[in-house]
């Protein structure tokens, strides 16, 4: 069958501060359209960058002799239209550059390995057993959590929240203001049903662990999420809730070195 001879322009926001620029896009060139969201890999000057694909269109020909061609394609479709209309809007709102807004959408900048039980190098008969990793586990002590004033109510209440979501088959997002109290949400919930299937997104969780626990809400396998305001950019397809809790009382809503603020 013969190859197509089309190119389509590809519109792409590196994922990057570029100085005088709110909204920064470059176009590239490629032989097949790339959806909106996708992660590629461009050539910028004489940097290799990553950055996040806004749009295709037909490109007449012949192609422009000062256009390159998009690298490879990282991540297809990762960004949902949701998380791309925030995006927007936070950079509007907040005087940021769209591609530091879109960066925070991204846990990992690839597509994580997959991991096994052993690792077979060169040599196929030679194998090597390595020992899975162990995570200390968060223990709270019981008069912390009972001295915690009005925690028991607004438990009470997402545990509620929660029951409601479920019957919709939806999913219910919680922010809080520390990791320890995420951990403590979470445990706290599968003391009680240890079935609820809860996701918990915060600095605490390595790359990879938060890649996965998105790819786990974008696939609707969670009930409830409980997370810092990073869990904000997840990829929700299925929200039907969001409670944060104790925001004007907490500095760490209110860290003055992040960007964007």
């Amino acid at each position: 069958m013969a190859k197509s001879s089309s190119q389509y322009r590809i519109d792409v926001v590196p994922l990057t501060p570029l100085f005088g620029k709110r909204d920064p896009r470059f176009s590239y060139s490629s032989s097949e359209p790339i959806t909106s969201g996708s992660l590629v890999a461009i050539s910028f000057g004489k940097r290799d960058l990553t950055g996040v694909v806004l749009g295709s269109a037909p490109l007449p020909l012949p192609v422009p002799v000062w256009m390159k061609a998009v690298g490879q394609v990282i991540l297809p479709s990762y960004l949902t239209p949701g998380q791309i209309a925030l995006a927007t809007s936070m950079s509007e709102q907040l005087f940021t550059q769209l591609g530091l807004v879109f960066k925070l959408f991204f846990p990992m900048q690839h597509a994580p390995r997959q991991k096994s039980d052993a690792i077979v190098e060169k040599n196929p008969t030679k194998v090597v057993k390595v020992r899975p990793k162990t995570r200390r586990a968060t223990t709270v002590p019981k008069e912390q959590w009972e001295g915690m004033a009005n925690e028991r109510k607004l438990f009470e209440r997402i545990q509620s929240y929660i029951g409601k979501s479920i019957k919709s088959d939806n999913l219910l997002l919680v922010l809080v203001p520390e990791i320890l109290s995420a951990e403590l949400y979470g445990e706290k919930l599968l003391k009680r049903d240890p079935t609820l299937r809860v996701g918990i997104l915060t600095s605490a969780r390595t790359p990879r662990e938060t890649f996965l626990i998105c790819e786990q809400i974008r696939d609707k396998k969670l009930d409830v999420v409980i997370g810092t305001r990073q869990a904000v950019f997840a990829p929700y397809t299925n929200l039907a809730r969001i409670v944060i809790i104790d925001s004007e009382k907490r500095v760490s809503f209110t860290q003055w070195e992040m960007s964007p603020r």
